[in-house]
């Protein structure tokens, strides 16, 4: 995360951990709080929303809302019939609106891929 070479983390809260709350909070608020200090926004992701996975992981983002950090939404759009508008996608908007996290049209560039590339990031309220 530190080398200044990405422009957001992508799935921080893919691993699907099964232990104890405190060990994992513990190894997961060192990305948050890197995440923070760094200002690099951490990706919720869409299509695990969206196709009943185990992500987006409310333990994550409840802890990860503490810290304020910004977020992104991803859509893991390995094929274009995985593009989905998140207010479409039922109940996404219920789950941001539970841990305070607002859409905004704030547009962050992509490191190293033009100047016309770029994604939407979200705010914690």
């Amino acid at each position: 995360m530190k080398t200044g070479r990405f422009t957001y983390m992508a799935h921080p809260d893919l691993i699907n951990y099964m232990g104890p709350d405190d060990v994992y909070c513990r190894h997961m608020r060192r990305i948050v709080e890197t995440a923070v200090d760094m200002d690099l926004p951490l990706e919720i992701n869409l299509y695990g929303f969206a196709d009943g996975r185990w992500y987006p992981s409310d333990r994550f983002i409840k802890m990860a809302a503490e810290y304020h950090p910004r977020f992104v939404i991803g859509c893991d759009a390995h094929a274009p019939r995985f593009i989905r508008q998140p207010e479409r996608v039922e109940g996404f908007t219920d789950f941001l609106k539970e841990y305070g996290i607002e859409c905004g049209d704030n547009i962050l560039d992509i490191k190293n891929m033009g100047s016309n590339a770029a994604i939407i990031y979200l705010s914690v309220r």
